[in-house]
């Protein structure tokens, strides 16, 4: 919830994320909740994007093969590598708002002539405080948002090891359970 907010979503907006992780994900879903007019979910993991297409009626794109496009009223960065402050300036509208979200943990040079003339806007955002996570637990509970399609599989204590290696890379796996009362050897 905290990204939404983050860019003060007007109902008109067009809005981008780049990366279809766990928050690129929901924060296209509470962007579609909140009255975005257009989202669009860059990933390049097949499974990701059909999953955005699934919770935020997104439009998807496989950046391996195609560019984000624009422009964007709103583009959230959700994946934290270097390159991609510059793909979220060229896919912003005139005066359009970045908001940066993924954890970068290395310079990351962007060209900020192109930001300068279109005049842009960059955020960044902390995640989530308190009341945030009362507002995301009432809105599940109350069916306004099904964390459903997040749930990509269910492993117990036995197979957490496994769960960790294959979220480090790419992957289909959005957000894991761990179940420790799940039988040895059994995950769904």
């Amino acid at each position: 919830m905290k990204l939404p907010q983050a860019f003060a979503l007007l109902a008109a907006a067009a809005l981008a994320t780049v990366g279809g992780g766990p928050v690129g994900l929901t924060t296209a879903r509470w962007a579609r909740e909140l009255g975005a007019r257009r989202v669009t979910v860059s990933d390049p993991v097949p499974a990701r994007r059909r999953t955005a297409a699934d919770l935020a009626g997104s439009d998807v794109v496989d950046p391996t093969t195609e560019e984000l496009g624009g422009p964007y009223d709103v583009v959230v960065e959700c994946v934290g590598k270097p390159g991609l402050l510059d793909a979220c300036v060229a896919a912003a509208a005139v005066h359009g708002r970045i908001v940066v979200a993924g954890v970068c943990m290395e310079p990351d040079p962007y060209l900020p002539v192109a930001a300068l003339m279109k005049e842009l806007s960059v955020r960044f955002a902390v995640y989530y405080r308190p009341d945030e996570f009362v507002e995301v637990v009432g809105a599940f509970a109350s069916g306004l948002i099904d964390p459903g399609p997040l749930v990509t599989r269910t492993v117990g204590l036995d197979q957490l090891d496994g769960a960790f290696r294959s979220l480090a890379g790419p992957t289909g796996d959005v957000k894991i359970i761990v179940d420790p009362t799940v039988p040895r050897g059994n995950a769904t």
